[in-house]
Order: structure tokens, then C-alpha cells, then sequence
């Protein structure tokens, strides 16, 4: 078994208080990269801003609501492996369909991944990615 130790960057000051971030949990070795995936996207709640609540200031602070700021998360096994846009059914592999967590796995024999976050100013880049990644 392999420990999976999930972390995310902060997207404001409130929300870095409620930090860390982290979510854990075991695999076998061999598990599909993809599958290990699934289960975050599950069961990680990646903060989405909405505008509404607070007008004069164009967003909102209003949890895991997907909204109108356009926000993607790259997920990092120390390279980048999958990409996660709020407006997408699913994730986008950025390796092979066939890699397995024993790829990734680190010196100490734990998965550490991260999702670093990319706010609407990296936009344009997602967009045109988006058109060579499958529906």
C-alpha cells in the first residue's frame, strides 16, 4: 500500500487560515494513475469563487460553488500530471492513460500531489489547451 498525501495552494487569506490543506488516504501501488484522480476529484473540495456576495468587490468568498471567475487547477507530482478546469466534466491527463501510482511514488514511498492553482489571467493558455484534451 501506498500512502497518498494530496495538499492544494491557498487561493486568498481566509482560506489559508482554515489551512492545511491535505487530504490522505491509501492505494495499491499498481493503481491507475487516473483512478487515483477520480478519487480526489471526489472527495477534494477545490475552492471556486462566485460573483454576488460581495459586488463591490467582484467575487465572493461562497465555498465550492462553481461560478463566474474561471479557475484551473494543475495537478503536480512534482511535474505536472492532470489539469482540472471548474467548466469540465471530468480531468485532463497530461501523461500517459497507462501510468500507475508506482511512477510517482517518492523516496519515503508516499504519493505526494499538489494542486497548484491557476486563477483567470492563465486563462487564454487553458483555452487553447482545452481544444487538444478529450471531451
Amino acid at each position: 500500500m501506498v500512502e497518498v498525501i494530496v495538499t492544494r495552494d491557498g487561493v486568498c487569506m481566509g482560506d489559508d487560515y482554515l489551512g492545511p490543506h491535505e487530504m490522505r488516504f491509501y492505494v495499491e501501488r499498481d493503481t491507475p494513475l487516473s483512478d487515483v484522480i477520480n478519487l480526489i476529484k471526489d472527495g477534494y473540495q477545490l475552492p471556486n469563487f462566485t460573483k454576488g456576495d460581495f459586488p463591490e468587490l467582484g467575487f465572493s468568498m461562497g465555498g465550492a460553488r462553481l461560478g463566474d471567475v474561471d479557475l484551473t487547477w494543475v495537478l503536480l507530482a512534482e511535474t505536472p500530471i492532470a489539469v482540472l478546469g471548474h467548466n469540465w466534466q471530468g480531468f485532463s491527463m497530461l501523461t500517459s492513460e497507462s501510468s500507475t501510482c508506482s511512477q510517482f511514488i517518492n523516496k519515503d514511498e508516499n504519493m505526494y500531489l499538489h494542486f497548484d492553482y491557476h486563477p483567470e489571467k492563465h486563462q487564454q493558455f487553458f483555452a487553447e489547451l482545452e481544444d487538444f484534451l478529450p471531451t
